[in-house]
């Protein structure tokens, strides 16, 4: 995090600017699809939405490819929660969605144990899931040193890996 002074009658503020982790880590994911000639979509635009009713809407992932045969998406955490797991179970129960999809979400871990019981709580919706939807989701957690974007590379290489797939 960065900061900067400035002075405004006669006291001296400090200006903290803050630093967009989720933005840098994406960054990675795009260029990987960039590379392969893909676009990808991300932001709260209206073209990175799922409507739900009125001016109600899901964003569609923190970054999403859209392919023939599925969708890939990526959610990068950096403070926990599982709802941007649990909408996409509700878009297919609702039918908002029906093309395959792939989620790798990403939590951003300043310590080991951080976020581990968000991550237990994950791993086991996801199960149930995919169990459910019967080869229409799969999702993969992965986790990143804060700081550190180089430990993305498992992550990136599962992007990379689902990008690669032939389509069935």
């Amino acid at each position: 995090m960065g900061f900067s002074t400035a002075s405004l009658y006669g006291l001296t503020w400090i200006i903290m600017s803050r630093t967009n982790h989720e933005a840098l880590a994406l960054e990675k994911f795009r260029e990987i699809a960039r590379a392969k000639g893909m676009d990808s979509e991300s932001s709260q635009g209206a073209r990175n939405r799922i409507p739900i009713a009125g001016a109600v809407y899901y964003q569609f992932g923190d970054l999403r490819v859209e392919l023939p045969d599925k969708i890939i998406i990526i959610e990068v955490e950096s403070s926990g929660g599982i709802t941007n797991l649990a909408k996409y179970w509700e878009c297919f129960d609702s039918g908002r969605l029906t093309k395959p999809l792939k989620l790798l979400h990403i939590y951003r871990q300043v310590s080991v144990n951080d976020y581990r019981s968000h991550m237990v709580v994950w791993e086991f919706l996801c199960r149930k899931m995919q169990e459910s939807m019967l080869g229409k989701f799969e999702g993969r957690l992965a986790t990143y040193e804060a700081g550190n974007l180089d430990s993305l590379k498992p992550a990136c290489e599962i992007f990379n890996g689902w990008l690669n797939e032939k389509a069935v």
